[in-house]
């Protein structure tokens, strides 16, 4: 029910991403990225349970971005993200 109202989705099987933003929940048990998953062209919304390490990932990440920097990411067991030093 929730896709016909474009919530988006828990963490099932994606894995490789480019990240587009990302929202920290007010009361901080989600992470919401907004990604475009390798090989497709339509973004998604994907929701991961909040940690420290992955916040202040994402700020640096975010700052990268800033700077026009395109940041490549995987969920996989132990999500990460890296710079892919090239610009948008």
């Amino acid at each position: 029910m929730d896709s016909l109202f474009g919530y988006p989705v828990t963490k099932t099987d994606e894995q490789r991403f480019s990240l587009l933003n990302y929202h920290v929940g007010y009361e901080e048990d989600y992470i919401y990225l907004w990604v475009i998953l390798e090989d497709e062209a339509i973004p998604k919304a994907v929701k991961v349970p909040y940690s420290q390490e992955m916040h202040e990932q994402l700020q640096q990440a975010g700052e990268k971005m800033k700077e026009g920097r395109k940041i490549v990411g995987n969920f996989g067991d132990d999500m990460s993200m890296e710079n892919d030093n090239q610009g948008l």
